[in-house]
């Protein structure tokens, strides 16, 4: 659910409902309560140093936290890039 540099969230032609369907989905990753977190990048739950602790228990990987932890970063940089997006918006009105 992360957002690239530049991504256009406000006015965008090719899909103007764009934020809400963002909002929608972090609304629907507050509602699950996963124990595993897993994501498209390793570094976004620590893949490389779950790993090494493989076979440790607990085992490393259950790692609901992480989970919110990274829900709550990618929300958040989701949340003031949109802010941003809408002051620019209302200034070239």
């Amino acid at each position: 659910m992360g957002s690239n540099p530049g991504f256009q969230f406000v006015n965008n032609p090719n899909n103007p409902t764009i934020a809400d369907q963002y909002k929608q989905g972090f609304a629907v990753l507050r509602s699950l309560s996963p124990d595993i977190p897993l994501a498209s990048h390793p570094a976004m739950y620590n893949m490389y140093d779950k790993y090494d602790r493989l076979g440790e228990t607990p085992n490393p990987y259950i790692d609901p936290d992480g989970y919110w932890a990274e829900v709550d970063e990618v929300e958040e940089l989701f949340l003031d890039v949109l802010a941003e997006q809408e002051r620019e918006a209302g200034r070239g009105r």
